[in-house]
């Protein structure tokens, strides 16, 4: 099973992209992505190997972030509300 497809980082769309290629930049690596019903219905996820390199935007319109610190799911995440769309980061460590 592939786990980086494609498809589901070209949906992602408006500040989630540019946070996302911005963070490519930055030098962070795309680790998976996923789409399916979980954590909503028709959610799209893309998951960043480390932690979000660039600082934290909490004022983007539409645009939640919740800092998970759950070693079993996440870090940490943005989430478009409309799209239901995520982009989640990892943790600095070996199982990153």
């Amino acid at each position: 099973m592939e786990l980086v497809d494609n498809k589901v980082i070209e949906k992602f769309t408006g500040e989630l992209k540019k946070i996302l290629e911005l963070e490519l930049m930055a030098g962070n690596k795309i680790k998976k992505t996923f789409q399916g019903d979980w954590p909503l219905p028709d959610s799209t996820m893309i998951f960043l190997n480390k932690p979000f390199k660039l600082p934290i935007q909490k004022n983007l319109k539409n645009i939640e972030f919740c800092n998970i610190n759950d070693p079993y799911y996440w870090k940490a995440h943005y989430f478009d509300c409309e799209n239901k769309q995520y982009l989640c980061c990892g943790f600095d460590g070996p199982n990153s």
